[in-house]
């Protein structure tokens, strides 16, 4: 028998933000474990409440309600999340580019675990429609 030996290796990725970005990547964790809680207490026409209107079809939010009060009854309930990384990305909306931040974390449920990510505009008010983007 032969053995095969594999070397893996290992990259790290570093990059620098800037004071201003890290108080955006502050405000939006903070967003984003609010948006967990509704989801782990089922209030979903709140969590709706913050999906900017601009950026979700109307016709949407009636399905992704459904989705969310499927995947409960396909998984069980949710159980937690756990933040993975953030990028910041460009939009351009009507001409103007806007930045945004995108966060990543694993959620837990009962029956399986899997990616979640949540787009924000930092440049809405924190108690304004700010979610642009929302990807079970």
């Amino acid at each position: 028998m032969e053995n095969n030996r594999f070397l893996i290796e290992e990259q790290v990725y570093s990059h620098s933000y800037r004071i201003k970005e890290l108080e955006v990547v502050e405000m939006a964790t903070n967003k984003f474990d609010e948006v967990g809680q509704l989801l782990k207490n089922e209030k979903y026409d709140d969590l709706l409440r913050q999906l900017n209107i601009n950026y979700f079809p109307p016709v949407d939010f009636e399905k992704f309600k459904l989705k969310l009060e499927g995947l409960d009854k396909q998984f069980g309930r949710t159980g937690g999340f756990k933040l993975q990384g953030f990028e910041f990305f460009d939009h351009d909306s009507h001409g103007e580019k806007k930045r945004m931040l995108t966060m990543y974390s694993l959620m837990t449920m009962q029956r399986t675990q899997g990616l979640v990510t949540l787009s924000i505009d930092p440049s809405a008010s924190i108690t304004s429609p700010n979610i642009v983007g929302f990807n079970l």
